[in-house]
């Protein structure tokens, strides 16, 4: 048996699977744009709780940087995926740190600034929340333009899931 080749297309040259999803350009672009943000948001956040678990000093050092260790590494494995979601829209996800800087809507830290723990804690309470907001808000916005794309909207409720958990935690030690 012969197995079909997938559809494919190319602009510019490059060849690329041809997205038959049934989501209109707009919709993916509307979504790739919403995931970008998010990507960069979550991006400065994993690299926001890396430094704080790095730089942390006081009593509660160990079980604090062992629970920031499972903090961001949970944080990387959305990144990574956020950015795999906007290439399976073939959109190109953010790829260099002043983009990330750029498109999220939490700063980063403040060079040369070491919070106590305790503060570390609630700046990152502060960000958490942001972050859910700023996935709640894309969900509205995709829902509204594309009620079929649960795609999208179950990954974004996935995440909104697991950082809550993660915001109860903060909340809890603040």
């Amino acid at each position: 048996m012969k197995l079909r080749q997938p559809a494919s297309a190319s602009i510019s040259g490059a060849a690329f699977l041809v997205d038959r999803s049934g989501l209109t350009d707009a919709v993916k672009s509307r979504s790739i744009e919403l995931m970008n943000s998010i990507l960069g948001t979550t991006f400065v956040l994993v690299f926001k709780v890396w430094g704080f678990h790095w730089n942390m000093v006081g009593d509660s050092f160990h079980p604090t940087h062992k629970w920031f260790q499972k903090l961001y590494e949970s944080l990387s494995e959305d990144v990574d995926s956020t950015a795999e979601r906007v290439r399976a829209m073939n959109g190109k996800a953010l790829g260099s740190l002043s983009e990330m800087i750029e498109h999220s809507i939490i700063n980063e830290t403040i060079p040369g600034e070491l919070p106590s723990i305790p503060e570390m804690i609630n700046i990152l309470l502060l960000d958490y929340e942001t972050s859910i907001r700023q996935m709640r808000n894309a969900c509205s916005i995709l829902a509204a333009i594309q009620p079929q794309d649960d795609g999208d909207l179950n990954y974004l409720q996935d995440m909104i899931m697991r950082r809550e958990k993660d915001t109860w935690m903060l909340r809890a030690n603040s």
